[in-house]
């Protein structure tokens, strides 16, 4: 970015948040923008909120699945609202936090042991 070689990062918050910011600040600092890929965490409800969040960011890149399929993979853990995409848009849903609803009973389902 310094010697201008690109003008656009990838970023990820499969491993959390503050690291997709601090790369989107410094990417701002450049003169250059941050990329979103992938679902990202909780299946994509978190990129659906930094991409509402971080202004340096004009595309999420979204491959290799579709949005029935990210809400599938959702359910297979208990969540049931992962974020819709629709004609190219992804939007974070209303709820408190990251947004996300759970299957209580399916979440519970999962616990291997109890300590």
């Amino acid at each position: 970015m310094i010697q201008g070689a690109t003008d656009r990062l990838r970023g990820n918050a499969r491993h959390g948040t503050t690291q997709v910011l601090k790369l989107a600040h410094l990417a701002e600092l450049h003169g250059a923008n941050i990329e979103l890929n992938a679902g990202g965490a909780l299946d994509g409800l978190v990129h659906a909120h930094l991409g509402c969040c971080i202004d340096n960011t004009d595309f999420y890149e979204f491959f290799g699945a579709t949005a029935d399929s990210l809400r599938q993979t959702g359910a297979q853990w208990g969540l049931l609202n992962a974020p819709l995409i629709e004609e190219g848009h992804i939007a974070p849903p209303d709820g408190p936090g990251w947004g996300a609803e759970w299957d209580e009973e399916k979440f519970g389902s999962l616990v291997v042991e109890e300590h």
